[in-house]
């Protein structure tokens, strides 16, 4: 299992919801309107509450950076489309 932490944090208001930074909405593909199902996620003594996120497309930008990001790691990639877009964890399992 590998979880990644944000540089996002929100404190609970007095309903009890959390709000989601557009930011964040933006890079999981959530939207306005969306239904959320909750999961737990279970870790040895930590617990985690999560949602899935919708797949989510990518704009020519962030996908050029990708390919500069590669590059630099010594990839070499020759057209965008080879650009293998990582699955999320719970796509692997």
């Amino acid at each position: 299992m590998r979880i990644d932490k944000t540089d996002f944090s929100r404190k609970i208001d007095s309903v009890g919801r959390i709000v989601v930074p557009a930011k964040l909405r933006e890079r999981l593909g959530l939207e306005i309107g969306n239904t959320m199902d909750y999961y737990l996620i279970y870790d040895k003594e930590d617990k985690y509450l999560a949602f899935k996120c919708p797949k989510r497309k990518f704009t020519i930008d962030e996908l050029v950076d990708m390919k500069l990001r590669l590059e630099e790691m010594g990839y070499y990639i020759e057209d965008l489309r080879d650009i293998d877009i990582p699955e999320t964890t719970e796509e692997k399992e």
